[in-house]
């Protein structure tokens, strides 16, 4: 850059140039880029943070309820979640007790089932036998009583045959229905008594046999033979089963009817309970009455982390795009060196580019001609006034002036949208402030839970029941305390040197928009001063084109009033209002202090002020026409307007079609023409 600007011309133009560019529109552009800047990270930033904070409150808030609805819930239903698991817990109480049931069925069992005392019947039979084993030396001696011994075993052997018979039909019919448990207990019993009374019966006869042959053995054969022969009366055994008769072993009516029906509804209970305790197993369901709604339904604590993490995902999102928006707004700044060459190339390819301003060079023109006597243009007339500028003058023209109240117009819109976004963040915050400050909730909940059922009992069911309801009984003491602290939301208040730099760049701004007359004027100075020979062919330039509109301006205004009074416009020309203010001064008089009741001049439009008025009124009675001085000077003191005869024939020929054409559209237009000047002045 530095090399550039000592070597080329237009570098170092440019470079100046930079400086009003800065100051300039596109100064007040990258002014304007940096308060959105400020905007963005500043009251936008804070609401997306404070934002988040009213996200996490309410999250935080749901969770909290859902929790305590949880513990609620929790202390009700507890006794009955501890009954259900103890209940897997009792699960090798219940196989003891089913173990208990079965030790207690067994002599139920096996008095309808068992065998043993058939065994017990059988060893008293083998002991018999054994006994007799022992005379079979004497039975050779004693026929009869060896074939009394032989019917005693073959006796003997005819029940234990008949009871093992018994024992394979039991045992091939392991299944039976309660008619046969009843047939089969009453066979047995029976049988039982039947054999009771044989084995009786046989014990009566061997005790006989038994007891003749020890009398027999201790004395001598005739005295035994007349001593020992009432041993031998050993029908005396069968007494009892001649006198029974056959219904001495009918169990009808000693065994209870139904008794069948009992035992093997007792047996199907031990086996249900000995199954159920083998492979019991816990299980419960809940039946939801509307399953479909519960689909995709998560608890409140992921539900709130969901919430933070789709609001933290779009608020990075949002702080990375408008990262990214700063970013490229500070390429603006190349604007300014864009803005600095493209006027740098205008004033040098175009004349008439920004050439509007009356520099020393130009009034050195005019004194110039002053000397000669030729037409000058200073002083300038009224009309001229806000086409050019004098540079060195403090007073803003009418444009720049209208320039200046549009764009500070706009600014104050612009600064209000700015104070609305400050004014939410801070309703926001103060907001947040006060649920903060008077939101804190604290609850102490505190109170003796005790539920205690009492089975008396100790049989099997008081025992099941005891092992279920213990369960029940709970003594709890609750002192539970719960505050929301966690949930309040905690604002950011936005720095106040925020503000400070936000509304010190309006200012700055503003105080560009009012300096931006000036600095437009220092552009062309700048110029000047690197092309002094280009700045003369401008000013030269300038001088001509206004001394040329200067001559065409009058003859035109001569050719529309000529137009005018030709077509019979002009009469239409005057505002009501001023007739009635001129023609009835004591009811309208008041209308002179609104501009569209005051007279207007014929040549400029210009409308009279309301104080130090210089409009001259034309001579004529029958004329209502007003100039002001300047045009009353230009046109020499003639009123056209009721003297049309004064125009030379110069004049009118040098009036041109386009010219009538644009009187004639000026003269329609001038009837609407009150309407914008319905001000007070």
């Amino acid at each position: 850059m530095s090399i550039g600007c000592a070597v080329s011309i237009q570098i170092r133009c440019v470079c100046f140039l930079t400086l009003p560019s800065f100051l300039g529109r596109t100064g007040r552009n990258v002014l304007k880029t940096l308060t959105v800047a400020y905007i963005i990270s500043g009251p936008v930033l804070n609401l997306s943070f404070n934002a988040k904070e009213v996200v996490r409150s309410f999250a935080c808030t749901a969770e909290m309820h859902a929790n305590l609805t949880k513990k609620r819930f929790d202390l009700t239903f507890e006794p009955f979640k501890q009954v259900m698991l103890g209940m897997e817990e009792s699960k090798a109480d219940m196989k003891v007790i089913a173990d208990s049931v079965r030790k207690l069925m067994l002599p139920i069992v096996e008095e309808v089932e068992g065998k043993e005392a058939m065994k017990k019947f059988s060893e008293e039979n083998d002991y018999i036998d054994e006994e007799t084993e022992v005379n079979k030396n004497k039975e050779k001696l004693k026929p009869k009583r060896r074939k009394k011994r032989y019917k005693l075993v073959l006796d003997t052997n005819r029940i234990f045959k008949r009871n093992q018979k018994e024992e394979t039909n039991e045992t091939e019919e392991t299944v039976l229905s309660a008619a046969d448990y009843e047939t089969k207990y009453r066979e047995k019993i029976k049988g039982k008594c039947e054999d009771q009374l044989a084995a009786g019966s046989e014990r009566c006869r061997y005790m006989f046999a038994k007891s003749y042959d020890q009398c027999y053995d201790a004395v001598t054969w005739a005295a035994a033979w007349l001593l020992c022969w009432p041993m031998k009366l050993d029908f005396i055994c069968d007494a009892v089963t001649s006198l029974g008769g056959a219904n001495i072993c009918n169990p009808d009516g000693k065994v209870e009817t139904g008794i069948g029906q009992g035992y093997a509804g007792l047996k199907e209970a031990q086996k249900f309970l000995e199954d159920n305790a083998k492979d019991g197993q816990l299980q419960y369901k809940v039946n939801l009455v509307n399953s479909s709604a519960l689909v995709g339904v998560r608890d409140a604590k992921d539900s709130a982390k969901a919430i933070l993490h789709e609001f933290t995902v779009r608020r990075d999102f949002f702080v990375s795009l408008m990262v990214i928006i700063k970013r490229l707004l500070a390429f603006i700044v190349f604007n300014i060196i864009r803005s600095a060459q493209k006027y740098h190339d205008r004033y040098l390819d175009v004349i008439d580019h920004d050439n509007r301003y009356v520099t020393k060079f130009f009034k050195k023109i005019d004194a110039r001609r002053a000397l000669r006597g030729s037409s000058t243009l200073l002083p300038l007339k009224k009309i001229e006034r806000p086409k050019y500028i004098d540079p060195y003058s403090i007073k803003l023209t009418t444009r720049e002036r209208r320039n200046l109240i549009a764009r500070s117009l706009r600014l104050v819109f612009e600064v209000f949208t700015t104070t609305i976004f400050i004014m939410l963040d801070y309703l926001l915050y103060y907001t947040l402030f006060l649920v903060n400050k008077h939101g804190k909730i604290e609850i102490t909940q505190s109170g003796e839970h005790n539920l205690h059922i009492t089975v008396r009992g100790v049989g099997l069911m008081a025992t099941l029941m005891r092992n279920i309801f213990n369960r029940f009984n709970i003594k709890r003491h609750i002192k539970v305390s719960v505050s929301n602290i966690e949930c309040l939301p905690h604002p950011h208040k936005l720095p106040n040197y925020i503000f400070y730099k936000i509304y010190l760049t309006y200012l700055i701004i503003w105080i560009l928009v009012f300096i931006d007359g000036y600095i437009k004027r220092l552009r062309s100075k700048m110029c000047s001063f690197f092309y002094p020979k280009r700045e003369e062919q401008r000013i030269v330039y300038l001088y001509n084109d206004a001394l040329r509109r200067r001559s065409h301006f009058n003859r035109f205004k001569r050719s529309r009033i000529r137009v005018l009074v030709r077509e019979q416009l002009l009469e239409r020309s005057v505002d009501i209002w001023f007739v009635l203010r001129n023609d009835y001064p004591r009811w309208f008089g008041w209308l002179r202090f609104f501009a569209f009741a005051r007279p207007r001049c014929l040549l400029c439009n210009e409308t009279e002020p309301r104080k130090k008025s210089n409009f001259h009124k034309c001579e004529t009675p029958s004329c209502p026409f007003y100039y002001c001085k300047d045009c009353w000077n230009d046109i020499e003191e003639i009123c056209y307007a009721c003297t049309p005869d004064n125009f030379d024939s110069q004049d009118e020929s040098d009036v041109l079609d386009s010219d009538e054409e644009n009187a004639r559209i000026n003269a329609r237009s001038e009837e609407s023409y009150f309407w914008h000047h319905c001000v007070i002045c």
